[in-house]
């Protein structure tokens, strides 16, 4: 019975292909804004690039990513980095409406994701394996792209080069990482 049914419904989805694509996915799965909190908890934006003490909280991360010795461990706390720089870049497009604070704050993110490609390069002439990094560095690349996605759905047009930009470099990591 289970056999005939199930022969019964490919048969249908051969023939009548539209009915198999009317149940599958939206091809645009940002049609909604992005809960930045969930995907990336616990990351918050905090302090933004706007805030006049905002170079205490950057100074901050430098001198902790410093007091780090392993490259491994720099590696991934430069993916936490980036994520934080994109959250920031989030507020300061939707909620603040500072888009030169937002391009600023992507630009910083792009720069962390190339000190983790440099770190993840370092360790891998070590002899270290960097699978699990890489799968680390990889979702979270997805989850970024999905929040670029999101802001670009929803930030003015003379707003949206910054974003796409940072799209693009995204997209680019995403195919060496393959």
């Amino acid at each position: 019975m289970i056999k005939r049914f199930l022969f019964f419904f490919f048969a249908l989805a051969l023939i009548f292909p539209s009915l198999v694509e009317a149940v599958s996915p939206s091809p645009n799965p940002t049609a909604g804004p992005v809960d930045t909190f969930t995907l990336f908890w616990p990351i918050v934006a905090g302090k933004t690039a706007d805030d006049p003490i905002y170079f205490l909280k950057t100074f901050k991360e430098s001198v902790r990513e410093f007091l780090i010795f392993s490259k491994y461990r720099k590696a991934d706390y430069n993916i936490r980095l980036a994520e934080k720089r994109l959250v920031e870049a989030e507020k300061l497009y939707l909620s603040i409406k500072d888009y030169t604070n937002g391009a600023k704050s992507l630009e910083m993110a792009n720069a962390k994701r190339g000190k983790v490609l440099s770190y993840v390069g370092e360790v891998e002439k070590t002899g270290q394996n960097t699978t699990d990094l890489k799968n680390t560095l990889r979702s979270s690349l997805e989850k970024q792209k999905l929040v670029l996605l999101s802001m670009v759905a929803q930030v003015p047009e003379n707003a949206k080069d910054a974003v796409n930009k940072d799209l693009v470099a995204i997209e680019a990591l995403l195919s060496n990482l393959k």
